[in-house]
């Protein structure tokens, strides 16, 4: 099982422990790592300078180093954690527009808690892809990679780092990927929507300098996927 790392900050010791106390009760598949902190800026140092990596930090606003800077500061990062902010004023949710992933209001209501980690979870699984590769499971990230690639029977995963081989094909390498990043503008390719620089009605230019083909058969699907991916 995926495990991912938590943060959890609040100058506050009693909401502090609530909000632990809370991701305890939701995680009941031990699908987290939970680390606390009372100052905020003892957090975005050592993110800043790489000691501690988060996949989801729960964030209090009305702190003395100021929620929301805090979090302005860590979405610069190229790898930043999910933010979402747990405060007692419903009229900061605006404010936070387009910083939080989610908003929640003290004292938790576990209900509301449990639908907004419930997000969070299909978020975070969406940003890995588990393989076995040479009899060792890996975790992916979905970002490093630039496309996958039909080769024989098998699958060439072109990553930031290194490119990998699968025993697979490449549906069954989409039925693994979420769907809402990944596109098959060719039956032997499927690229991350992430990586496309632009596309023409015959081809796709990725940021990582590939040239892929779009096939005659997958060209509307493409660019109906594509198009929706870009928000149009």
């Amino acid at each position: 099982m995926l495990k991912y790392h938590v943060a959890v900050c609040d100058d506050e010791k009693s909401d502090l422990d609530g909000i632990v106390q809370s991701v305890q009760q939701y995680d009941v598949q031990g699908c987290f790592d939970i680390e606390t902190y009372m100052d905020g800026n003892e957090l975005l140092s050592e993110l800043q300078m790489q000691k501690k990596s988060f996949d989801l930090l729960l964030l209090d606003i009305e702190m003395p180093s100021n929620g929301f800077q805090l979090a302005q500061s860590l979405i610069q990062m190229e790898k930043h954690p999910l933010v979402v902010f747990v405060t007692k004023r419903h009229e900061y949710a605006v404010q936070g527009y387009g910083i939080a992933f989610r908003y929640l209001v003290k004292p938790l209501d576990q209900t509301l808690f449990a639908a907004a980690m419930d997000a969070v979870l299909q978020e975070l699984n969406s940003k890995h892809f588990t393989i076995e590769c040479d009899g060792v499971t890996m975790s992916l990230e979905t970002s490093d990679i630039y496309f996958l690639e039909s080769h024989g029977h098998k699958v060439l995963i072109h990553c930031k780092e290194q490119d990998l081989t699968l025993r697979m094909s490449i549906p069954e390498a989409l039925e693994q990927l979420p769907k809402r990043c990944f596109v098959s503008p060719h039956k032997s390719y499927l690229v991350n929507m992430e990586h496309i620089v632009y596309a023409t009605g015959t081809a796709v230019f990725l940021s990582s300098g590939h040239q892929l083909p779009i096939s005659r058969r997958k060209r509307q699907e493409f660019n109906q996927i594509f198009n929706a991916y870009l928000g149009r």
